[in-house]
């Protein structure tokens, strides 16, 4: 997930992250792109390359809380895909530049839709009842 930030306004978020089962995290995230609809498939992550930083996106968006939460994972996502890609080899980091602006612009463009606008944001207890209503154990 890369660098943790000191301060940041995404600490909760993160802590509570790193406590989600496998079972939460397949609730919540599929990796890059839209979880339903025809998008899904459209959205390369490169063969899993950004696949933490997405999912982690999506967990921001599922939790929400207020605009700049939104904005702050949005950039959070960014840099993390920028980290990914400074571990590549000097060809793929070149190949794959492109793709944290990108990505980054089309969430910001098309993705306040899917994030939880709220005062407070959901939690970990939250997603427990939210799937054990679902049917989900």
């Amino acid at each position: 997930m890369g660098l943790r930030q000191m301060n940041s306004p995404l600490t909760p978020y993160i802590e509570e992250y790193d406590l989600l089962t496998p079972e939460e995290l397949e609730y919540i995230t599929n990796g890059c792109g839209p979880k339903f609809g025809s998008l899904y498939r459209l959205v390369p992550d490169f063969c899993g390359l950004y696949t933490p930083a997405c999912d982690f996106h999506d967990w921001i968006y599922w939790s929400g809380g207020p605009p700049e939460i939104r904005y702050e994972g949005d950039k959070k996502m960014k840099r993390d895909m920028a980290h990914e890609n400074s571990k590549l080899s000097r060809w793929k980091r070149w190949a794959l530049l492109w793709t944290p602006r990108v990505y980054y612009s089309v969430v910001r463009r098309v993705g306040e839709v899917a994030f939880h606008k709220a005062v407070k944001r959901r939690t970990r207890a939250d997603l427990r009842r939210e799937m054990s209503h679902g049917g989900i154990q």
